[in-house]
């Protein structure tokens, strides 16, 4: 009996201890679990309307609607370190006000970045003739760097679709600018078209696509474009060339010190222009082909005119289809090299080795002074 005793209160005493209640003080009320405001959307709401909108202090801001001003600039900047969002929104005018701006970057300013919007005026165009009101400049910047300005669309404009030296401008759109479409310091990704100025005038163009009545793309560097002139200039020119397509009426369809993997057309100017052509395919109806220092690995195409001139020719192909002129004209050397003229000489030059030469119905034609397996 006592030890039955003795089992129940053990029993009961670890039971008591498996089964013991914690404080049953609450240790207060609980804190907030949901996000401010400001950390949502920590940026500044700008109303549209018909006023110009002034921003004169640091920060993040947007648009919440379109601005149609009746006169003068539509946004102005006077502050450092602004980021502009336009939000898909767009800033217009009619007015044919003298240097007014879609966006104004005032004074010089750093970490300025303006995006994802439109800028409009009324400005048309039949080709040579600029006509209606809006601003003279989409974006206007002249900062010394810092500046950015990415996905704006800038249509109808008086004098420069982007006018902003220096800056970044990526994936935009200009289309009719009685001025300049771009002026920027590193340009990529955009399109310009319908401009009575450069299309593009930067330090590098790369990845873009431009139509001017002047200067397709004029610029240090110029990468994987395609550029065309209307009128009497450049398609594009540059002092390194590559992987591009040059187009123009009048002047050379690319004109660069070194060209490389790229094709140029022209009218009535040589097809390509320049110092070192390699790789490269040059045509134009009423002047050389190609016409430069030293050519290699190219094909150049004429058709009344000169294939391909140079001092120096290797590894290429000079053709005059139509006339009288030398398929390929090297003042020094061709070197491994085909040439043909319809009813001129197929390769004219000092010293050929390696080359070969027709005219007219397959006759070989071969003018040099010192010839080497020829």
């Amino acid at each position: 009996m006592k030890t039955l005793l003795l089992l129940a209160a053990f029993s009961l005493g670890a039971t008591t201890r498996l089964f013991a209640q914690g404080d049953l003080v609450p240790p207060g009320p609980p804190g907030p679990t949901m996000k401010t405001l400001d950390q949502i959307e920590a940026r500044t709401p700008l109303a549209g309307g018909t006023d110009t909108i002034t921003i004169s202090a640091p920060g993040s801001y947007y648009l919440t609607g379109h601005v149609a001003v009746a006169g003068g600039d539509g946004i102005v900047i006077e502050a450092d370190n602004v980021t502009l969002d336009l939000n898909g929104f767009t800033v217009s005018t009619t007015s044919t006000e003298p240097g007014s701006a879609g966006v104004l970057l005032s004074g010089d300013r750093s970490g300025f970045h303006v995006r994802n919007g439109s800028i409009r005026g009324t400005v048309t165009s039949n080709g040579t003739t600029y006509t209606g009101g809006g601003f003279d400049y989409g974006v206007s910047a002249l900062t010394s760097g810092g500046a950015r300005i990415s996905g704006v669309t800038v249509t109808g404009v008086r004098s420069g679709g982007i006018f902003a030296f220096q800056a970044i401008v990526e994936s935009c759109v200009v289309q009719t600018s009685a001025g300049n479409g771009i002026s920027g310091g590193t340009v990529s990704r955009c399109r310009v078209s319908d401009c009575g100025g450069n299309g593009i005038f930067a330090l590098t163009a790369s990845d873009c696509t431009v139509a001017s009545s002047a200067n397709g793309i004029r610029a240090t560097v110029a990468t994987n474009c395609v550029a065309v002139s209307n009128g009497n200039s450049f398609g594009i020119d540059a002092s390194t060339v590559s992987n591009c397509r040059g187009e123009s009426v009048s002047g050379p369809g690319i004109n660069g010190t070194t060209v490389q993997n790229s094709s140029g057309l022209s009218t009535n100017a040589a097809g390509i222009t320049g110092s070192a052509v390699s790789n490269s395919y040059g045509y134009s109806a009423n002047s050389q082909g190609i016409s430069a220092t030293t050519v290699s690995g190219s094909v150049g195409v004429s058709f009344t005119n000169r294939g391909i001139s140079a001092e120096v020719v290797t590894g290429s192909s000079g053709t005059c289809q139509n006339g009288g002129s030398f398929g390929i004209n090297a003042v020094r050397m061709a070197t491994n090299s085909y040439g043909y003229s319809l009813s001129g000489t197929g390769i004219a030059t000092t010293l050929a080795n390696g080359c070969l030469g027709y005219t007219g119905a397959g006759t070989l034609s071969v003018s040099a002074i010192y010839k080497y397996n020829t």
